[in-house]
């Protein structure tokens, strides 16, 4: 091995040790045969049988050396794993696998519902259930340092969040199960693919547009006809999207606002009006992490200007009100927001109040359809 190489491996332990002992995450090196070279996990027998069965290392193994960004990957129970291609030579190179983590805490009876399902036996059964207590149950955001630091480790280079690539398996999940049998697993893919969607302000995927038609759907999630139940996982949903936005680049006082608009038009909804609404949501939280991603940063006073605007979306807004609020006289205001945005101000709280009734209408009007 080269030295390159050898000191990648000698930082790779060091890194191992040190999210071990900071939160349990375990680092593991599998060759490209699915030979395991090293593992720090003292579980190592049980939790290498979710990376076979949810076949996570296989698809590590046939697709991280597509690119040089990392895979992130959900097992049957919904542990997350992520996978980093490490180059030896053009032809030759190893995995290295973060995990297994919880994203959020997990009762341990949907745990022992999952287990179960795999029709394993008894003894192995409890023995999991025993060790399952011990992955560690960390947030996106926190998971998120830990991959760009195993990233930049590899590749001496930083990475964008939103270049994390998902485990594509939604379209053979789709098929292979009825859409009448709700599965965890391929709801949390689903939302993955649309969060990652609304996070790098990807507005030509199509895909996963049609996508959201399943995810919204009642029957897709299996929760029957209560449409309390069905409302506060569209709200839950809500609050991923926006969070989701905010990640990437949207200011969070729009991305609040526009969350506590679309909560309200959830409510006024029945199930048809939830479709519509989570596909305008997820569209429209898409389009402006786009926008504020394609433009350049507005000055401090403009954004406060919108903020102005999207905060009193239901008032009366006049021109004169903004400018005292932000400290200039009208006419500067006016010229300046111009400039800094292509539109006038008027048109900009125009069309603030045209989107927000948009919203409202959306469940308003499917709700006397139904």
């Amino acid at each position: 091995m080269d030295s390159m190489l050898t000191s990648v491996e000698e930082q790779l332990g060091l890194f191992a040790d040190m999210v071990k002992s900071a939160c349990g995450l375990s680092l593991w090196c599998f060759g490209l045969a699915k030979q395991l070279y090293s593992c720090t996990s003292v579980t190592e027998k049980e939790f290498r049988l979710f990376l076979e069965v949810g076949q996570c290392l296989d698809y590590a193994i046939a697709h991280a050396a597509e690119s040089s960004t990392p895979i992130m990957m959900s097992d049957p129970i919904g542990m997350l794993w992520v996978a980093e291609y490490v180059r030896h030579n053009a032809d030759t190179g190893y995995i290295i696998l973060l995990g297994p983590v919880f994203d959020v805490t997990t009762s341990p009876q949907t745990l022992n519902d999952h287990l179960r399902g795999m029709n394993l036996s008894v003894s192995l059964t409890s023995t999991i259930s025993e060790k399952l207590n011990q992955v560690p149950v960390l947030s996106l955001p926190t998971l998120h340092q830990y991959i760009k630091m195993l990233h930049s480790i590899i590749y001496k280079e930083d990475l964008d969040i939103g270049n994390i690539r998902l485990q594509s398996r939604s379209k053979v999940i789709l098929e292979e199960k009825s859409a009448a049998s709700w599965d965890p697993d391929r709801a949390r893919l689903l939302e993955a693919e649309i969060l990652q969607r609304i996070r790098t302000g990807n507005v030509y995927d199509h895909e996963s547009t049609s996508n959201l038609q399943r995810f919204a759907d009642k029957n897709f999630y299996g929760l029957g006809e209560p449409l309390r139940e069905n409302k506060n996982t569209a709200i839950i949903f809500t609050a991923l999207c926006a969070r989701a936005a905010m990640d990437g680049g949207l200011a969070p006082h729009i991305a609040k606002q526009l969350e506590v608009q679309y909560v309200r038009a959830i409510e006024q909804c029945t199930d048809l009006g939830l479709l519509q609404v989570n596909g305008t949501m997820v569209e429209d939280f898409t389009r402006r992490v786009h926008e504020c991603r394609a433009k350049p940063a507005l000055s401090p006073a403009i954004q406060e200007c919108c903020a102005y605007v999207q905060n009193h979306v239901t008032d009366a807004i006049s021109v004169e009100n903004i400018a005292n609020t932000v400290g200039y006289t009208a006419y500067y205001l006016t010229k300046k927001f111009y400039r800094e945005t292509g539109q006038r101000l008027t048109d900009y709280i125009n069309r603030a109040k045209i989107a927000y009734a948009c919203t409202l209408l959306i469940g308003i009007d499917y709700g006397i359809a139904v």
